[in-house]
């Protein structure tokens, strides 16, 4: 084990390790998290002539990162998108810089300095590893109804038809499946589906069926037009967890996206009664009845999801499903 005086600063190649043991399932919580981190460390920093700017520059580049992250899932196109996933990535690399010019400023901080630092690492090497592979990629256009995913390489429709991974992960999942899981979720947030996609196979026969891991299953699927595949996987979450909205909302999605739309109403309609308190049931099923010429049915199920949830109106101002009562929502 090293000593504190042979700790190695530098960067490591590779996929993430040596994560916190308490890792956040969602990246923007962790980030968020981080921040926090690192404002209460800063507190902690002796003020004196040195570390006045360092402390002033640490708080600034380890409070951006997330910061940027919120911005790149507001991202307007894609070069915007890779424009502040850069940012995120270069704000971690300088709080990684600071840190450890802070751990020599003050000696007696130095442990907690290096915490941080490895997790301001682990925050680089996946803001790298997406533009690396990001900027590489095919872009392609997603139709309207595609997975609303906020980071991928595409270009996206509203944020409507799909909800996001709906399961939190559990505190007695064991520590080596729960990491399999964050970084799944990782991948999985910044558009790398075959890495998340790996990390799930990755975990026991057990976790293959916890209603996280089905839900990221089926978005990868989604995103890559496997709709026979995210519809099996759809119907199993449904019956894994039943009173939850994703399993039906997935299930009537694929058929939509299979030209079976008549059973894709069907599907939402056998959800249990709970469903219907969601507005992304109503805009669904807006969406499908307008398919299917059922106008006056679209309407009312249109305007239901505008009383419990405004921003559907912006959404179906560009829904194509809903081009016949376009005129209505101008």
């Amino acid at each position: 084990m090293m000593s504190d005086d042979e700790f190695d600063w530098s960067e490591e190649e590779g996929r993430l390790r040596e994560e916190p043991e308490e890792v956040p399932y969602d990246l923007g919580e962790r980030t968020a998290r981080f921040a926090e981190a690192i404002v209460d460390f800063a507190k902690k920093i002796p003020v004196s002539p040195v570390t006045t700017r360092l402390i002033s520059q640490l708080v600034g580049c380890g409070t951006s990162i997330g910061a940027n992250y919120c911005e790149a899932n507001d991202h307007i196109s894609v070069k915007d998108f890779l424009l502040k996933v850069g940012t995120c990535r270069k704000e971690a690399r300088e709080t990684q810089y600071f840190l450890r010019i802070i751990a020599r400023a003050s000696p007696e901080l130095a442990q907690e300095a290096r915490k941080l630092w490895r997790e301001a690492r682990s925050l680089n090497l996946i803001f790298f590893d997406h533009l690396a592979k990001g900027k590489g990629r095919t872009k392609m256009r997603h139709e309207a109804h595609s997975f609303p995913s906020n980071l991928s390489n595409f270009e996206f429709p509203p944020a409507h038809l799909q909800p996001p991974c709906l399961f939190a992960i559990s505190r007695r999942v064991e520590d080596s499946q729960k990491r399999l899981i964050v970084a799944a979720q990782g991948y999985h947030e910044l558009g790398l589906w075959r890495e998340a996609w790996g990390e799930l196979d990755a975990l026991s026969g057990d976790a293959q069926r916890r209603p996280d891991v089905l839900e990221m299953r089926i978005l990868i699927l989604i995103n890559e037009n496997n709709w026979l595949d995210a519809l099996g996987l759809s119907r199993q979450l449904a019956e894994v967890a039943p009173q939850e909205e994703g399993g039906w909302v997935h299930s009537a999605y694929c058929l939509h996206e299979l030209g079976r739309t008549d059973e894709a109403v069907k599907a939402l309609l056998s959800a249990p009664p709970s469903l219907r308190e969601k507005a992304i049931f109503h805009y669904n099923l807006a969406c499908y009845s307008c398919v299917l010429g059922q106008i006056d049915t679209a309407r009312e199920a249109l305007h239901r999801s505008f009383a419990l949830d405004k921003k559907y109106r912006e959404y179906a101002r560009a829904d194509h499903d809903l081009q016949p009562l376009h005129p209505e929502l101008q």
